[in-house]
């Protein structure tokens, strides 16, 4: 009789690791990394951060939502680690401006400067206009669409890195 409730304890046992083992492997993915920050954190000065166009001009959107600069460090880590990156980090960026967009229509919205009413529209306008088929939009639609943006990856993240300061 022990030896049958032994047995049964010692195949439970290994069911109970062996299950447990296929429901670790059936989550696995991999994490979602969001990099906040200014232009040092989305790669200012490095290969990719500036996209020459065919007219001679340049086209960088200040680094918002450009994950192919490799130099950077959040697309070195989300490398390193087999991360999906998010680079919503945007050159000019201040700390009060990442509170501003993480709480834009929220309980805790605050007033923006002027500095952040006059500048961020001009920094998120051109993804915005490259998301709406060329629609330029009013400030505040370009600010609450890029705020809904900043949200939404904050929520879905498993990583969030902020590297402000520098501006």
């Amino acid at each position: 009789m022990k030896k049958v409730i032994s047995l049964f304890l010692a195949l439970l046992m290994v069911f109970g690791v062996m299950s447990t083992g296929l429901i670790v492997m059936a989550e696995t993915r991999p994490l979602k990394y969001v990099s906040i920050g200014d232009s040092m954190t989305n790669g200012y000065g490095l290969d990719g951060y500036e996209e020459p166009q065919d007219n001679g001009s340049i086209k960088n959107w200040f680094g918002f939502q450009r994950n192919e600069v490799a130099g950077s460090y959040p697309f070195k880590v989300a490398e390193h680690f087999g991360w999906e990156l998010s680079q919503i980090a945007t050159s000019g960026l201040r700390a009060d401006d990442v509170y501003y967009m993480l709480n834009l229509g929220t309980d805790n919205e605050v007033e923006w400067d002027e500095y952040g009413r006059r500048y961020m529209a001009e920094k998120f306008g051109q993804s915005y206009r490259d998301a709406h088929n060329g629609a330029l939009g009013t400030d505040e639609e370009v600010i609450a669409w890029a705020a809904e943006i900043y949200q939404a990856e904050v929520e879905d993240a498993d990583v969030v890195s902020i590297g402000i300061g520098s501006t």
